[in-house]
Formats: C-alpha cells, sequence, structure tokens
C-alpha cells in the first residue's frame, strides 16, 4: 500500500513539474524578467505593528504603483522583493487616484529593474496579454506566476470611462501588473466588480501614466485619511472578501455605507460576506436592499448578479 501511494505521489509530482515547465516556455522571456520590479507592501501603524499588506511594482527607479486601500490608515511601510531579496522604505505618496485607488509611492533606496509602462489605448480588442497571479491565499512574492490570456475593452456607464477585462476566470490579487508580449505595462488588476462576476477588471496603464502628471509634493502616509472615500472601503473590504475574511471585510462595508448609505455593491458584497458565515436571514436582507437600489439605478449586470446571490439563498 505504501509503495502504491509513494508511486501515485511520485507521478501527480511528475505531471505538475511538466506542466510548470510547459507554462514557462509559453511565456516570453520580456515577460519573465519583470518579476524582479513586482514587490510585497507590508505596512505597520505608528507603533510598527504590521496593519495591512498588499502588491505593486516599481514604474521608475524611485516610484512603486500600489493601492490606496493598502497604504490608507497607515504610518510607515516596506517594498519587499524576494527576487532580488531586498527591501525598498516607502517615504510617502506621490500622487494619488482616488476613483481607481491607485497611489504612487516613492521609496527611498532607488530599484534600477522598474518595468516600462505602454500606451493602453493601443490595445486591441482579443490581444495576447500576461496577468500576474499569485494563489489567492498567498502573499509570498516566490509563488508569482504569469497566466497568458485576451484582453476586451469595456465601457462603464456611471461616467463613460473605459476600462479592460481579462478573459480569464482566475480570482486575482489587486495591483499586479498585466503585461504585453514586450513586457511592458498595459493595465494593473483591480479588486473592482464591473459587469459581469466572472471576468477581471484591469485598469488601463494610461491612468498609471495620469499619476506622473499630478505634482510630486511628497506626502505622508499618514495623511491618506482625507483621501479615504466609500470606494476605498470597499476595494479594502473586497480584498478581504477574496482571502474569506469575511468578518474583517463586513467593518469595511459596514464603512463604506456610513459614507454612502445607498451603495448597492457595498450591500451585495456585505451580504455575500454574510451568507458565507451562514447568516441566511440577514444576507437575503442586505442582498434584497442591494436589488432594489440597482433596479432603481438601471443597472442590469449589477441586478443579475444579486438576482443569482439572491436565487442561491432560497
Amino acid at each position: 500500500m505504501n509503495f502504491r501511494f509513494h508511486y501515485i505521489f511520485l507521478l501527480i509530482l511528475v505531471f505538475c513539474l511538466l506542466g510548470c515547465a510547459v507554462r514557462e516556455q509559453s511565456i516570453p522571456k520580456r515577460v519573465w524578467k519583470a518579476r524582479p520590479a513586482i514587490v510585497n507592501l507590508q505596512m505597520t501603524d505608528i507603533h510598527g505593528k504590521s496593519i495591512s499588506y498588499g502588491w505593486g511594482f516599481f514604474v521608475s527607479p524611485i516610484y512603486i504603483v500600489a493601492n490606496l486601500h493598502t497604504v490608507a490608515w497607515t504610518a510607515a511601510g516596506t517594498a519587499n522583493s524576494i527576487d532580488i531579496k531586498q527591501s525598498y522604505p516607502i517615504r510617502g505618496i506621490a500622487a494619488i487616484d482616488q476613483e481607481n485607488d491607485l497611489v504612487l509611492l516613492k521609496c527611498s533606496i532607488p530599484n534600477f529593474r522598474s518595468i516600462r509602462l505602454a500606451d493602453s489605448n493601443n490595445l486591441q480588442n482579443g490581444e495576447r496579454v500576461y496577468i500576474t497571479a499569485n494563489p489567492i491565499l498567498q502573499r509570498n512574492i516566490t509563488h508569482l506566476f504569469f497566466i497568458g490570456t485576451t484582453i476586451t475593452r469595456v465601457q462603464r456607464k456611471d461616467n463613460k470611462k473605459s476600462y479592460l477585462r481579462a478573459d480569464t476566470s482566475s480570482q486575482l490579487h489587486s495591483c499586479l501588473p498585466v503585461l504585453n508580449g514586450k513586457g511592458e505595462v498595459v493595465g494593473v488588476t483591480s479588486n473592482q466588480f464591473i459587469g459581469e462576476e466572472k471576468y477581471n477588471i484591469v485598469i488601463p496603464s494610461n491612468y498609471v501614466n495620469a499619476l506622473f502628471e499630478v505634482s510630486k509634493n511628497i506626502i505622508p502616509l499618514a495623511d491618506t485619511k482625507r483621501h479615504i472615500s466609500e470606494e476605498t472601503y470597499l476595494y479594502r473590504g473586497n480584498e478581504k472578501f477574496k482571502r474569506r475574511l469575511y468578518k474583517e471585510a463586513i467593518v469595511d462595508y459596514d464603512k463604506a455605507l456610513r459614507l454612502k448609505p445607498d451603495y448597492d455593491k457595498a450591500y451585495l458584497n456585505r451580504g455575500l460576506s454574510k451568507a458565507n458565515q451562514g447568516k441566511t436571514l440577514e444576507a437575503k436582507q442586505d442582498l434584497q436592499t442591494a436589488l432594489n437600489l440597482a433596479s432603481n439605478a438601471g443597472d442590469v449586470n449589477l441586478k443579475k448578479r444579486i438576482e443569482s446571490a439572491l436565487n442561491k439563498l432560497k
């Protein structure tokens, strides 16, 4: 019996290694060269206690693109790259894009392995791109790999801005680079929910380019408090939801709803969190409220998602 078990285990191991080899061969070398620019952010409060973590990447020797919700409420932090065994102390924030939950962080130590930004306006529907992925419950950068997929454009009805979506069912971390075949950044993964849930929303790289046009007056991390909105709390809750930290996610959705009592997406995601906790009655109440708000707003896609979630609770 033991021999048979070990034999099956070895077969599985061989197939996994072969799968990894095939996957790596299908990814252009220029894409793999982007890895040293990707960093894991470890953020602390004024007492040095760890309070949040997230992802980002160098777009110049001294600037990192990251999520606002990762650095909000913090006092200090470091960006850590295992590939080159280096930690980069964060000096402060150079620019903020509150709507897209992005910030441009300035580091004390330069990293000369940055990734070049491409013009996302040149992207074509169906173009091949490479998404940086990581097992959703892991934060060790050594587990990073790349997924080859295609990209399509979507239009947000609320403000007519154009966004992208990656045609993959893999669940992704937020603020990891999406690269073209040249290894250039064409987008940034996001935890926004726009339209159908199965698609991963990608923020076009031109929004990152726009951060460089903003004044580079460095502000302390603690000053992000005045830039926190209901969207910031929603994004923060979404990250916790992905990690199955439903109790903590609900706290952030509650804060989002205090700022915007008619926030349909916050009601939806809070309802889903409660459903995962087994609080079926409370979940139904939140989902019904979300459905009423989405119906009044005429958001057909969001309404379908809510109806689907309600049907699963019956």
